[in-house]
């Protein structure tokens, strides 16, 4: 990155992105967001989701309603737990 590039990062796996300063000085950049509600993320490198409900804006994830952040390889079928 230089000064005045402008990175997209579209939602999804693919899109996935992350920033690492290699170089001999600070990084400093702006990011823009949407911060829709409810927002849901993917974590590919450690396969991970997060999802978030309930925050005001501008307002800390941790300051959500609802929020989880999970392994993928802990999901339950959906009836799990239920009585059937």
């Amino acid at each position: 990155m230089k000064p005045g590039d402008l990175v997209c990062c579209p939602p999804g796996a693919d899109g996935a992105h992350q920033i690492i300063n290699d170089g001999a000085v600070p990084l400093k950049y702006l990011a823009l967001s949407t911060m829709q509600d409810p927002e849901v993320v993917e974590y590919p490198d450690s396969v991970k989701y997060g999802v978030t409900v309930g925050r005001k804006p501008g307002a800390a994830p941790q300051d959500s309603t609802f929020r989880v952040l999970a392994f993928k390889k802990d999901a339950v079928d959906y009836w799990a737990g239920e009585k059937t």
